[in-house]
């Protein structure tokens, strides 16, 4: 894994990401603590597999367009857009998988890219305040201001410090095919 994640980073943490999560879906299902909504269950099922699939083909048109700069806003924007159908399909901003958005935020920076973080982090906070919206006026089901607004101030304080951070760096190793230098990819 550890090799895998120097020469395509964001690929290795998308799956192990998504591994994660599905093999904590399964257990908690398998035990009886998720709750009995078929819908959710099998919306689960069949996002994970087309995040697996969103994943290895943007990572294949990234390495056929050489690293062009819209195959990864591309990706991420399938990112989001994935994990918030499933959060939707669940029990909305109340969800459990709100974490999961936190980590595409920081995931985000592994791309080098300090532009794209900022921009993960608008459709993050985007989603989850559609998510907080529809949860709150459509199912009628309360998700105060003072759980809603520190989500919000968390994904743009978490945003700010990886943008800052990547103000340091100078180049998108794997947008450019070389991969991580060793030495940061030990860390990994």
């Amino acid at each position: 894994m550890q090799r895998w994640a120097r020469h395509r980073p964001g690929l290795a943490v998308t799956i192990c990401t998504l591994l994660v999560f599905y093999s904590y879906h399964v257990i908690a299902d398998l035990a009886g603590l998720l709750p009995g909504d078929k819908g959710f269950k099998r919306s689960v099922n069949c996002v994970v597999p087309l995040a697996i699939l969103n994943a290895f083909v943007w990572q294949w048109w990234l390495q056929r367009t050489r690293g062009a700069a819209w195959t990864l806003y591309a990706w991420a924007t399938g990112e989001v857009l994935l994990l918030t159908t499933v959060i939707y399909s669940g029990d909305g901003a109340r969800s459990g998988l709100i974490p999961a958005m936190f980590v595409l935020v920081a995931a985000s920076s592994l791309r080098c890219r300090a532009l794209l973080v900022g921009y993960v982090t608008i459709l993050t906070m985007l989603s989850y305040g559609f998510l907080w919206v529809h949860t709150a006026l459509v199912r009628h089901q309360a998700v105060g201001a003072l759980t809603g607004i520190p989500v919000l101030l968390a994904f743009a304080l978490i945003g700010v410090v990886q943008f800052i951070a990547l103000n340091y760096s100078s180049a998108s190793f794997e947008a450019t095919g070389e991969g991580l230098p060793r030495k940061i990819s030990r860390g990994l």
